[in-house]
């Protein structure tokens, strides 16, 4: 590695790193007001002092004279988009990163923030072809495709098996559950939202956000809530898809589609651990993704088992509520500190971002790179990096391993013993990074006890260490993640010729051509699929984005050649594969220093995305027909394939 390269990643890291402990909102502020005025000296001026004074700010003569002209910007509701080229897009676009970055990076970041002009090849096009499409799922996935195709004028039915939109974010209702990406990047682009109460909002108000999109979008009509899809079966001589449905009474039905669209995700069904005596349990014993209301943990003693992202969300909010917390720890995770995490959107700058919409849009901007793709340089092993380094693999990854490893020091000062058995021994980003949520003040109280013995077995009345130590506890908490690379393992898929989707991928290994389609089944599409894991931060929301739109891109090309099937080639899946899987071997994740639920029983991280999102937006941007193949059969006519129904009790 050259001196010059690795001066530059740890500049990079330097940058990165203070906009996680400064919101740099003035330097998005500044973008707003020289991209509406069309002021190139402005916006050379802020990319000038960005790269002076660095960490997301400016200087005092330049914020006062920023804050005095952002007056102009509640004169005008309409944002100013570009094409993506124009030097004054590109100098704005650098001063909130930091310092320049590549092009897909710019356009993706311009693009997601509503800041791209639709002539960029996002508009719909008229295809004159309506299908009609089974969504299943609800949540953030399910409500971006539904919407995307019913504006492009195919009919959808989205299949909900809760009694709610969200998704998970219906399922998980555990004390202080809530988002780890910031709220202005966890909402769609095309509906921001300026009145978030919180930098990093809690369940509740992202619940309500997704219902109102739903409602907002017209899809109310086509969703069926607490039905369940039971299994997807395709019918080659109707060009169709058979799905057997369940209701909430149990009674099932069959009805008919053209296309499927699986929104299910990856974090879907809860991971039990295989714990001896957990079912001898005298207490309450409970997942996350399960957690009841009626829960009594008030002055109880509880044990939470893993330190994970639930983990990190739930421990600190009921630690004052109960009499003695266990916090049962097998491997400790690196947590980045964040001076926003647990604080309120004071009342102006939300009034600021409802009066102007360009600000809340650069606002969004900045916030997307600066939780997202800054931190991707991060997570490939440089080729000369010392083998002897085993905690952090680049000079930005040791960057970050340096900043998170002081923070436990400050933190636990006046609990030394704790630091060694709290700090990690693997890179950043091996597991996923969590953002502080005085998880280690947490450990300063009298009443929280860090575990890190293993546990032989739960006995009637507690929890049985390694060393033989028995802690008694009332409620047990599984904070222990889902069976992710088990994808889609609820849902009978079966092909045309009898394939069914689970003996194509085995037990736990999955693989899609980009995320989304599989050669063998044709006109089914999956959205948050295998490999399009974000594990190094960003927006689950926006990648559905990019899915939804690239779906719909696949439906107008089936039209423009008048087919009723499009089906993945083996030559593009097994070309993608290969490229994805050596990159990925090249990637943290697959470090074997720590274990995390991004890699198969095999080894292979099956998972996560190798891409940073700007690359991801840009393999998705065009559908390429040379990888599919695409075949006539019965025509569709502007209603589309009528569904046909058979019901059962």
């Amino acid at each position: 590695m050259g001196k010059q390269e690795a001066q530059s990643d740890i500049r990079t890291a330097e940058r990165t790193l203070a906009l996680f402990a400064d919101a740099g909102e003035i330097v998005a502020l500044g973008a707003a007001v020289a991209a509406q005025l069309d002021d190139v000296t402005l916006s050379r001026r802020l990319a000038q002092e960005v790269s002076v004074y660095g960490k997301g700010r400016v200087s005092k003569e330049l914020r006062a004279e920023i804050l005095r002209r952002a007056g102009a910007l509640a004169q005008s509701t309409s944002v100013r988009r570009f094409s993506g080229d124009e030097p004054i897009a590109k100098t704005l676009v650098q001063a909130c990163v930091g310092g320049p970055i590549d092009d897909h990076e710019r356009m993706m970041l311009l693009d997601q923030s509503q800041l791209l002009e639709a002539a960029q090849g996002m508009a719909h096009r008229a295809t004159g072809t309506a299908r009609h499409i089974a969504i299943i799922g609800a949540g953030v996935s399910g409500i971006a495709i539904g919407r995307e195709l019913l504006n492009a004028g195919h009919r959808v039915t989205l299949f909900e098996r809760s009694d709610r939109c969200a998704g998970t974010w219906s399922q998980n209702r555990y004390p202080g559950c809530g988002v780890d990406s910031p709220s202005y990047v966890y909402a769609y682009s095309f509906a921001q939202k300026p009145d978030w109460s919180r930098y990093f909002v809690r369940r509740e108000e992202i619940d309500d956000y997704i219902e109102n999109c739903a409602t907002e979008f017209g899809l109310r009509p086509h969703i069926r809530l607490q039905t369940a899809v039971v299994s997807c079966r395709y019918d080659a001589q109707h060009a169709t898809w058979k799905l057997l449905v369940k209701d909430k009474d149990g009674n099932t039905h069959s009805e008919s589609f053209d296309a499927v669209v699986s929104a299910v995700g990856q974090l879907n069904t809860p991971s039990i651990p295989n714990i001896k005596g957990l079912d001898e349990f005298g207490g309450t014993a409970v997942h996350t993704a399960e957690w009841r209301e009626s829960i009594e943990i008030q002055a109880k003693r509880v044990a939470i088992v893993g330190v994970g992202a639930s983990s990190m969300q739930v421990a600190p909010t009921i630690a004052p509520q109960v009499s003695q917390l266990y916090v049962f720890q097998r491997q400790p995770h690196w947590v980045m500190p964040n001076n926003h995490y647990l604080s309120e959107v004071p009342r102006p700058e939300i009034e600021r971002l409802r009066a102007a919409p360009a600000y809340l849009a650069w606002k969004r901007l900045l916030f997307n790179w600066t939780y997202g793709d800054a931190a991707h340089p991060a997570l490939t092993r440089h080729p000369d990096w010392p083998a002897d380094v085993r905690d952090a693999i680049n000079p930005f990854s040791a960057k970050l391993r340096d900043i998170m490893r002081n923070h436990i020091r400050n933190e636990l000062r006046s609990r030394p013993e704790l630091i060694p058995k709290m700090t990690p021994n693997y890179p950043p980003y091996s597991k996923r990074v969590l953002l502080d949520n005085n998880w280690y003040k947490m450990f300063l109280r009298e009443n929280v006890t860090l575990v890190s013995d293993g546990i032989r077995r739960i006995t009637k009345d507690g929890i049985e260490t390694a060393d033989g130590q028995i802690h008694k506890v009332d409620v047990i908490v599984l904070a222990t993640g889902y069976q992710a690379s088990r994808m889609l393992h609820t849902l009978d898929v079966v092909n045309g010729h009898g394939t069914s989707l689970k003996e194509t991928w085995g037990e736990d290994d999955p693989r899609a051509y980009l995320g989304m389609t599989v050669p063998g089944f044709p006109n089914f599409f999956l959205m948050y699929g295998p490999n399009t894991n974000l594990a190094f931060g960003g927006s689950a929301i926006i990648h559905s984005e990019f899915q939804a739109a690239y779906i719909r891109r696949c439906l107008d090309l089936m039209a423009e050649r008048n087919s009723s099937e499009m089906e993945c080639t083996e030559e593009a899946f097994t070309s993608y594969n290969r490229k994805l899987d050596e990159r990925l071997n090249n990637m943290v994740w697959a470090e074997t220093s720590s274990t995390n639920w991004f890699r198969n029983a095999k080894g292979r991280v099956v998972t996560n995305s190798p891409w940073s999102m700007g690359e991801y937006w840009s393999l998705l941007r065009s559908v390429n027909p040379a990888s599919y193949h695409f075949r006539k059969g019965p025509g569709h006519g502007a209603k589309g394939n009528q569904a046909e129904v058979e019901s059962t009790s």
